[in-house]
């Protein structure tokens, strides 16, 4: 249940930028190479913490 919970807050964070960033149209390019890695930094630190 906790991890749950833990796993749909990671995932709502990335689709919340995500939108924020197809919101922002103005730039050039949107930083999804940012957000791949903090995405992917947030799913190995849920891995972490369900080793633990």
């Amino acid at each position: 249940m906790h991890t749950d919970a833990l796993t749909t807050l990671v995932a709502n964070d990335a689709l919340r930028e995500i939108l924020d960033t197809r919101r922002r149209t103005r730039r050039p390019r949107p930083p999804r190479k940012k957000l791949r890695v903090r995405v992917g930094w947030a799913l190995v630190e849920v891995g972490l913490r369900l080793i633990r």
